[in-house]
């Protein structure tokens, strides 16, 4: 056997076993970029909805402080079209409080002690307008992020009306809410 074309041909082998891991690692890189792409996007996505929920719930605690405030100062707010309207014909009409933030995040108050009989037929009340409640007070809150969809914070606060011995009455509003619910509104 001669020396030299073993050597050649080793030598073929070995630069052809090099081209050949080159060629792998290069596609096994390529494809461990392109799920440390995905992740971050992902985490990415994870981080925006995180910022959207603190931002949510930062709303809805300001707009609780202003409501304890209001129930706190014996003048129990209500909606004026409670009063005022013989008929109600959008929930928007209850509103007591809004406030609207520059990323387009906004919240918002409802009185909920309003009469069902009230509400104008034609609007269909399961959907847009929620139970009356009594004494109840819901804070809405809805935060848009880009890239996410809407996000919305809903709870429902009660006032419980307590007798004092000289008979006056005082109007507490509870810290818990009494529901809750977060869901996107696309």
């Amino acid at each position: 056997m001669d020396f030299k074309k073993y050597v050649r041909r080793r030598r073929g082998y070995a630069l052809a076993s090099v081209v050949a891991l080159i060629f792998l690692k290069t596609i096994l890189l390529g494809v461990a970029v392109s799920h440390l792409n995905f992740y971050s996007r992902v985490m990415e996505m994870y981080y925006r909805r995180f910022q959207a929920r603190n931002a949510l719930e930062s709303m809805a605690n300001l707009a609780f402080k202003w409501l304890l405030e209001e129930v706190g100062s014996e003048s129990r707010p209500r909606a004026r079209a409670i009063i005022a309207l013989e008929y109600l014909t959008d929930f928007d009409l209850l509103r007591i409080f809004a406030s609207a933030g520059i990323d387009g995040s906004e919240v918002k108050i409802y009185d909920l002690d309003y009469a069902a009989e009230k509400v104008k037929r034609p609007v269909d009340r399961h959907r847009i307008f929620p139970p009356s409640f009594p004494g109840g007070y819901m804070i809405r809150a809805t935060v848009e992020k880009q890239g996410l969809a809407p996000l919305m914070l809903e709870s429902v606060y009660a006032v419980t009306f307590n007798t004092m011995p000289d008979g006056s009455i005082i109007e507490i509003l509870d810290e818990k809410p009494v529901y809750s619910r977060e869901l996107f509104l696309r």
